[in-house]
């Protein structure tokens, strides 16, 4: 028999079998992954409350045939988008706004929010390139405008669970408010021109205070209740008086530090706080037996803040003597001669020990 065809044979062969091996592998991944970020946050007036927006993603990762050529979509069982506001003294936390699943991760979206006294606005819209991928998915035009605008959080209560949100504006962007919660200022753009327009709380009008910007502003805050700066992307910042609507162009030498949470601080203050609070149910989106969620955390399936989440539920169900178990086999794996192993398992048994408020 000719040598080529048998080797033509061969290789077709091995292509069936590495073809079925993908295929029975499946789709997707059974190390489920959790993922968050907090990001554009914003302290008050006495720095003793913050407002940020967090992203939640549950998600499996492609496998198989499905990971080919590029890694694959991965299979999304939870996402969701929301605005938070937090006490930093009483640890306590407030859902303001929820957003739901919105389309593609944070890093998609334009994000601001301002917080005053007792009053905050908040913005979030799709960048520009973003609203490219909505032609091919009808069903994704609709986020270009639904939440399109800037928002206004009223605080009804003092403990701070009671609000009221309403849309001052549907087409501004980067608000910031005042701290004597008077005044809110947002950009504005029209055919690639910027504008920045005032909005006054105590009569509900608004009115230009700066107009046809070819550089849009960026990074802003008002200083106290007259005075507002605006970063622009070549460095310059405007300051702004808005009694007498006074512009003045500075440097960046003149500025004061403004009331932009970083995200490193945001992760340090909210980081402890457990899933639950949040508003996430890990059990109720990936649905599993208690011996399943033990094996992922022993075994080391999933990444760390999923088996952190799982450790959160188990403790708000499961009796000491059970959690007892568990420690003893979260040591024994940390007794593994694997260097990164007993760093993460050693992260997990110092969760399991130190948060006490779930």
């Amino acid at each position: 028999m000719n040598k080529k065809f048998v080797s033509r044979i061969f290789i077709r062969i091995r292509n069936i079998i590495y073809l079925s091996i993908l295929l029975l592998t499946g789709c997707h991944s059974q190390n489920m992954h959790l993922t968050t970020k907090t990001f554009s946050g914003n302290y008050n007036t006495f720095k003793n409350a913050i407002t940020f927006f967090k992203e939640i993603h549950l998600w499996l990762p492609a496998s198989g045939i499905a990971a080919i050529p590029d890694g694959g979509m991965p299979r999304t069982l939870y996402k969701n988008t929301s605005l938070y506001h937090f006490q930093v003294e009483r640890k306590s936390l407030t859902k303001i706004y929820d957003f739901g699943n919105l389309p593609y991760n944070y890093s998609r979206w334009k994000s601001k929010t301002s917080y005053g006294t007792s009053k905050i606005v908040f913005s979030i819209t799709p960048i520009e390139g973003w609203r490219d991928f909505a032609e091919i998915n009808p069903e994704m035009k609709k986020y270009e405008t639904m939440y399109r605008g800037v928002f206004l959080c009223s605080f009804l209560s003092h403990n701070h669970n009671r609000k009221q949100v309403i849309r001052i504006s549907t087409t501004g962007e980067y608000p910031i408010i005042s701290t004597d919660d008077s005044m809110v200022i947002y950009t504005k753009e029209e055919k690639g021109k910027y504008s920045l327009e005032m909005y006054n709380l105590n009569n509900n009008k608004s009115e230009t205070l700066v107009d046809d910007l070819d550089i849009e502003p960026t990074i802003s805050f008002f200083k106290d209740k007259k005075t507002a700066y605006w970063l622009l992307q070549n460095g310059e910042w405007l300051k702004i008086n808005v009694f007498n609507k006074k512009t003045t162009r500075i440097s960046s030498k003149s500025v004061v530090e403004n009331s932009e949470v970083p995200t490193k601080t945001l992760e340090e203050l909210t980081g402890r706080i457990p899933y639950a609070e949040w508003g996430f149910n890990l059990a109720e989106h990936y649905p599993r037996s208690t011996k399943g969620f033990i094996n992922d955390i022993v075994k080391r399936k999933g990444n760390l803040e999923y088996r952190i989440a799982v450790l959160q539920m188990l403790k708000r169900k499961l009796p000491p003597q059970k959690l007892h178990k568990i420690v003893n086999k979260l040591i024994s794996a940390s007794e593994s001669p694997n260097p990164e192993t007993s760093v993460l398992v050693k992260s997990l048994f110092e969760t399991l020990n130190s948060i006490n408020n779930i």
